[in-house]
């Protein structure tokens, strides 16, 4: 017997995988982000989370998300300082499916803001990581950051099975400032 709970878990990851896909309309064609290590591994999740989620994806996200209206330099500045901070394959992976990202992304008409900012992304003068991005079109379609987050998420961790997707998604939230939001019926 399906129980109210099971809709509302149902209705929340149908929201995120929607906002996954409005936020990042190339998701079918994006390659990994951050997350290089296999989802179903909780040592792996948890190093990642320690290392790059939580002190740098999960910030550039929330800032970009809360900038994205105010002068494209704002957003290029979390860019650039996120990229000082996250090195090696990480920051090139997070690069390119940026760099897919802005080049598949159209500003909503009138934010030219956010345009100026794809710009800068593609013609190479800001680094155009995935979480800023991302973020920025967030914001600009108004989604609340725990959707945000859980989307990135999504994204980040959606090699899994889909037995490991939730449950990892879940996990990583746990140890992100928004409301936890549940995915599971308990």
């Amino acid at each position: 017997m399906k129980t109210a709970d099971a809709d509302i878990h149902l209705e929340t990851r149908a929201e995120i995988f929607r906002v996954a896909k409005r936020c990042a309309p190339c998701l079918d064609t994006l390659g990994a982000i951050t997350f290089l290590a296999n989802p179903a591994s909780e040592q792996q999740r948890r190093a990642w989370i320690e290392a790059t989620w939580q002190p740098l994806v999960s910030v550039s996200l929330r800032k970009s998300q809360t900038l994205c209206r105010h002068p494209h330099t704002s957003l290029i500045t979390v860019d650039r300082e996120l990229d000082e901070r996250l090195a090696g394959p990480l920051a090139k992976s997070s690069r390119a499916a940026g760099l897919r990202l802005a080049s598949s992304s159209r500003a909503p008409a009138g934010e030219t803001r956010f345009s100026n900012y794809i710009q800068t992304v593609l013609h190479g003068e800001s680094p155009g990581h995935f979480a800023v991005v991302f973020g920025a079109r967030a914001g600009l379609f108004d989604i609340p950051p725990h959707i945000t987050s859980a989307a990135l998420l999504f994204l980040e961790m959606r090699a899994a099975r889909l037995q490991d997707l939730w449950p990892a998604i879940e996990d990583c939230l746990s140890f992100s400032p928004e409301p936890l939001i549940k995915l599971q019926a308990v």
